[in-house]
């Protein structure tokens, strides 16, 4: 008789020797199994039995990825973790009696050996806890550290402090260490390598063979490094920098919690794979009082030590052997404070020498006659800043300290780049890039007499030059990564604790990345499923720009609008007009 609801052709087959009959088009309500198929089909499902690891240790690591995917998925605090674990200990506990009830009572009656019996009871008792080793935060800790690639965050110590806690008769003077949390980037790299996906990744590149820029590697700027024209395959590291409001920026508590998050990608990977928050890695997290306090370069110097070694060639240890790879820094992206932060740079606009990029003053910006910042002189004015105790200097370059960046053998602040939006440039576009802005610039100060060029519109005149050098700037904007901090606010609102927040945050994101890596398979990208690709509109001629549906709309507003707001526009009515 044929199952509701189900082909004959459907039904599985009890043995190779009786799969002929469970064809489509063939009647089985007359089979009967024989008693070699019944035995066969035993056989098979002993064998897949056998397959099927039941050692205590297996059922321990599922276990533990239950409990660290449990927690970090879904933001869990470890309270509940541990109400949680306590509960299902004792709900399994129960079932497993019930169970071992029942199997014992069916087989009082018959003949089998008490070996066999005391086997059964010995099988019972392991399964009674599925939590065995892990009952506490610092067993489940334990194990991640021992039995999975877990990168631990360092805690490393900015200076001390005395402060006054406690008052009235109780209170008192206190020392108070200020602390950053380090991820080391080395260990991470070794991580991300021992996934085939992203080694591949790293082992093929995606360099255009044409002449249209893509992405990083597509640019002037590696096509001439020491390093990534030279070490193939070298790691190519993308810094980014920016301050993340844990709590409501609107409360009592803004600015209190607000903390310094650094982030980096690998430069090797697509743009797309890039653009999953899964390619985005934790490098440190600081309050971002104690930036002010101490200053960027002691945040910076692990990060720029372990950059260093990656300069000279670091053995990784990649699929049980050793594999040497280089690497350097490629680009470092943040919005303008973050940047100017970064570089050693006045955070303001007041200094005679207002822009990053170049010497212009605020008269000369207003015009097209600038020189550009370049390395030597840059350093030699660094070191006239160090010398000066007046500050005259600092003001008249624009220039606070020399970078400790700038220490990296083949990096240099000059180099930070902004946002563009286009996926695929040719150096036909950034010339005409710079025609609109300039063109901006010009009807700006002729519709606005009474007003100067203002820096961040001085800004956009590299705009084209960088693009040029780095290859198309949107893939190294600063929305993925300001994506990144989502996490981070939902935890800390979640978690509702904020002694401690920067190693709270940065360990659960740890614990979280670990279960990322463990759980998916080696040839498969993490985080895949939310990679998206940005583009590509419609390539087109400068000489026909003008019949495009966008250009009209774009010579109607252009004066009413800032070049970022036109490019943007452009880009939206290209993805319409396709």
């Amino acid at each position: 008789m044929h199952n509701d609801g189900i082909e004959p052709n459907m039904i599985v087959a009890a043995s190779t020797r009786d799969k002929e009959v469970f064809t489509s088009g063939n009647d089985t309500s007359d089979y009967t199994p024989t008693e070699e198929s019944i035995n066969t089909g035993q056989d098979e499902i002993s064998d897949q039995a056998m397959e099927i690891d039941t050692s205590p240790e297996n059922l321990q690591r599922s276990s533990a990825l239950f409990l660290l995917g449990l927690k970090e998925k879904h933001k869990l605090t470890q309270v509940t973790v541990d109400s949680m674990v306590d509960s299902i200990t004792t709900l399994t506990h129960q079932n497993v009696n019930c169970l071992r009830s029942q199997v014992f009572k069916a087989l009082s009656t018959t003949d089998i050996s008490p070996s066999v019996m005391s086997e059964l009871e010995d099988c019972f008792s392991k399964h009674e806890n599925p939590f065995v080793g892990l009952e506490t935060k610092y067993k489940q800790m334990q194990y991640c550290l021992k039995n999975f690639d877990f990168c631990e965050p360092v805690t490393i110590e900015l200076g001390e402090r005395h402060v006054w806690k406690g008052s009235g008769s109780s209170r008192k003077l206190v020392t108070k260490h200020d602390t950053f949390i380090y991820i080391p980037v080395l260990q991470t790299l070794q991580t991300l390598l021992n996934n085939k996906a992203i080694m591949s990744e790293v082992d093929k590149g995606h360099k255009s063979s044409s002449e249209v820029l893509h992405d990083f590697c597509d640019g002037k700027v590696y096509s001439s490094h020491s390093v990534f024209s030279v070490k193939n395959p070298s790691l190519q590291i993308m810094l980014y920098y920016d301050d993340l409001e844990a709590c409501n920026p609107l409360g009592s508590k803004a600015k209190i919690h607000k903390l310094g998050a650094f982030y980096f990608t690998l430069g090797n990977m697509s743009p797309k794979l890039r653009s999953s928050l899964a390619s985005i890695q934790l490098m440190a997290l600081v309050k971002s009082s104690y930036i002010a306090v101490h200053g960027m370069d002691a945040i910076l110097r692990p990060f720029v030590d372990d950059m260093k070694k990656l300069e000279t060639g670091f053995e990784f240890k990649v699929n049980g052997g050793c594999l040497k790879l280089f690497g350097a820094l490629a680009i470092v992206s943040a919005d303008n404070l973050g940047s100017l932060a970064l570089g050693g740079f006045k955070e303001s606009c007041s200094a005679l020498k207002m822009c990053r990029h170049c010497m212009a003053t605020k008269e000369e910006s207003q015009t097209k006659k600038f020189q550009l910042r370049e390395k030597t002189s840059h350093k030699h004015q660094c070191e006239e800043v160090e010398k000066d105790k007046t500050g005259e200097k600092s003001k008249e370059y624009g220039i606070n300290r020399n970078s400790i960046l700038n220490e990296l053998a083949y990096f240099h602040m000059m180099d930070i780049v902004d946002i563009l939006f286009s996926p695929s440039i040719t150096e036909d576009h950034t010339a005409y890039l710079n025609i609109l802005i300039n063109d901006h610039h010009e009807e700006f100060c002729r519709l606005y007499p009474g007003h100067s060029v203002l820096p961040k519109q001085h800004f956009m005149v590299h705009m084209g030059r960088l693009m040029i050098q780095f290859g198309p700037l949107v893939r190294h904007w600063t929305m993925r990564f300001e994506a990144k901090h989502s996490y981070f606010k939902q935890l800390a609102q979640s978690l509702g604790n904020f002694i401690n927040l920067p190693y709270t945050l940065a360990s659960r994101y740890q614990q979280y990345h670990c279960y990322l890596h463990t759980t998916t398979q080696t040839e498969e990208f993490p985080g895949r499923e939310s990679a998206v690709e940005t583009g590509p509109g419609e390539t087109v001629a400068n000489d026909t720009l003008k019949e495009h549906l966008a250009y009209p709309i774009l010579t109607t507003f252009k004066y009413a609008l800032s070049i970022e707001h036109m490019l943007v526009l452009l880009f939206v009515l290209n993805m319409i007009y396709l």
